[in-house]
């Protein structure tokens, strides 16, 4: 199948500005998001000198854990008007912020990897 994009009209509301009921959920859950990842992290941190924290290796599982609190903030990118810059912003940072989220818990997979080879 061939998926062709066609040129459309702009919508009326095509933005999440403060009077949509949708924008307070927004942030809401990301705000939420962040905090409970927060709290999560800094708990975790606090017990990095316990062997079963140490063993599973706190450096990479805090930067999962601070990569988690950037993918819920980035939930603010999708508040207000749409600009070029805006557009882009909130296209490219929940994919980017994803990776960044990922990428340490796949270097862990991958030192698993190379001890047990």
């Amino acid at each position: 199948r061939i998926l062709m994009a066609m040129p459309t009209e702009k919508a009326e509301r095509d933005s999440v500005t403060e009077g949509s009921a949708i924008f307070v959920v927004l942030i809401i859950a990301g705000l939420l998001g962040a905090l409970i990842c927060l709290a999560l992290f800094i708990a975790y941190y606090k017990r990095r000198n316990k062997y079963t924290v140490m063993v599973s290796d706190w450096r990479f599982t805090s930067a999962f854990i601070l990569g988690c609190v950037a993918l819920n903030a980035s939930t603010f990118f999708s508040l207000g008007e749409n600009t070029d810059a805006m557009c882009m912003l909130r296209l490219w940072s929940f994919h980017y912020l994803l990776i960044v989220m990922l990428s340490p818990l796949l270097f862990k997979i991958w030192r698993i990897y190379k001890l047990l080879r």
